[in-house]
This record gives structure tokens, C-alpha cells and sequence, in this order.
């Protein structure tokens, strides 16, 4: 004799409804951030005298220009580079996991845990659940399956200092980004595989290998796996 029987949930409310998702497998990050910086400082171009027999007119052009450029997976690789006074392999890039930001390599496996320069912080969240399970009795077994989809939307800082660490070349980073981070999480309950996206806007600066730099775009990152079987 066989009994099923179902449930269907929807949640809004605090972080316990993220417990029953603890295996979050990482993913490669993709950075749309522009890296702002002053060009020149203000400082006279060019100049002009023009005399007459009755007056003199002096003409003056200066100008401040400010640069705009991408900071990029690569860039961020580079600044770990330097702050731990390592080498990573070809094709490493920065990813996210559980959460905070690693390094990957080029197959997209965690090599490195920068958290000792690089650091996040879940400042505010609040989650979106819907969960639907079908709970299978026979006379020898249990077994469940059906699916969930959790929505997180984070108050999210990511923060750079590695005055504590010994940069390669003496000099330091120490930066910001703040912003909201919205992660869905889809997941099969009977094989626990997930798909999870992240989308990140935010803004931000500081000094980013001794330059003031301001920061601000988006990032997005997609991940997909199942907790290896125990």
C-alpha cells in the first residue's frame, strides 16, 4: 500500500527559511563596473596675452578630466595577486560561494579563499519561498521529492583591506562596494541539485592599488550542483 501525500508552502519571512538550503555550489562572476578615477587634476591648458595700446587681455583654459574604465575579474585577480604576494594558474577568476567571493580556476573549482583581504557582509535580508513536497510511503521505504524556489534579497557590502597583509609591490588596497544582492535559488528536493542566480548593483570606492577610485555597476553570476553524495 502506497500513501503520498503533499504540501505546498509560501513564506516571506526571516532567516530560518533559508536553513533548509545549505549547500550553495559556487560560480564564475560577471563583472559590469566601471572604475573611475581623476585623469588630471586641474591645471591650466593653455594661455593667451593680448595687448593693445589701451589694454591687456590674458586668456586662460584649464581643465580636470576624469577616467572612466572596466574593473574586471581579471583586475580583481590581480589585486589578490599582489596582496598575497602569490600567483594564481592561467584562467583564474573570481567566483561566489555561500555567499562570499573566491577564486576559481579555469574548470570553475574553488582554489582560493581571499577572505582574509576580501570579505562580505549580509547586512539586511529578507526571503521569498515557495516549496512543494510530495512525501512517498511504501511498506519498506520513505521518500520524498517536489521542488523549492527561494528568492534572498540582500543589503550587501563587499569591502577590500590588505593594510594587514604585505602586498608584493609595499602597495596597499582598501576599498568598498555596497548594494543589493538578489539570490534565487531553484532546487530539486529528491536529488537536491540547485540553479542559482546572482545580480548585484551597487557603488562604492577607495584607494585601489594607491589610486582614490570611485566604483559603481552590477554583477552576475549562475551556478548549478548537487552536494556530493556522503
Amino acid at each position: 500500500m502506497r500513501k503520498f501525500f503533499v504540501s505546498v508552502a509560501v513564506f516571506a519571512f526571516g532567516p530560518a527559511a533559508a536553513i533548509a538550503i545549505a549547500f550553495t555550489p559556487p560560480g564564475p562572476i560577471s563583472f559590469q563596473i566601471d572604475a573611475i578615477t581623476q585623469a588630471t587634476e586641474f591645471h591650466t591648458v593653455t594661455g593667451k596675452t593680448n595687448e593693445t595700446a589701451t589694454s591687456t587681455n590674458i586668456m586662460t583654459v584649464s581643465s580636470a578630466t576624469v577616467a572612466t574604465a572596466p574593473f574586471t575579474s581579471s583586475n580583481l585577480v590581480a589585486l589578490l595577486t599582489n596582496s598575497f604576494n602569490t600567483n594564481f594558474p592561467a584562467g583564474a577568476k573570481i567566483g561566489i560561494s555561500f555567499g562570499s567571493l573566491v577564486v576559481l580556476d579555469s574548470t570553475g573549482a574553488v582554489i582560493f579563499n581571499p577572505s582574509p583581504v576580501l570579505t562580505t557582509t549580509f547586512n539586511e535580508q529578507m526571503f521569498s519561498i515557495k516549496q512543494t513536497q510530495v512525501e512517498s510511503i511504501t511498506q519498506t521505504n520513505t521518500s520524498f521529492s517536489g521542488s523549492s524556489a527561494e528568492t534572498i534579497t540582500i543589503d550587501f557590502t563587499i569591502n577590500y583591506d590588505d593594510t594587514a597583509a604585505s602586498p608584493g609591490d609595499t602597495i596597499h588596497s582598501t576599498f568598498q562596494l555596497r548594494g543589493v544582492l538578489v539570490e534565487k535559488i531553484n532546487r530539486n528536493i529528491k536529488t537536491n541539485f540547485e540553479k542559482i542566480n546572482y545580480q548585484f548593483q551597487g557603488s562604492g570606492g577607495g584607494s585601489i592599488h594607491g589610486v582614490p577610485t570611485i566604483l559603481d555597476g552590477t554583477f552576475k553570476a549562475n551556478a548549478a550542483g548537487a552536494p556530493p553524495p556522503v
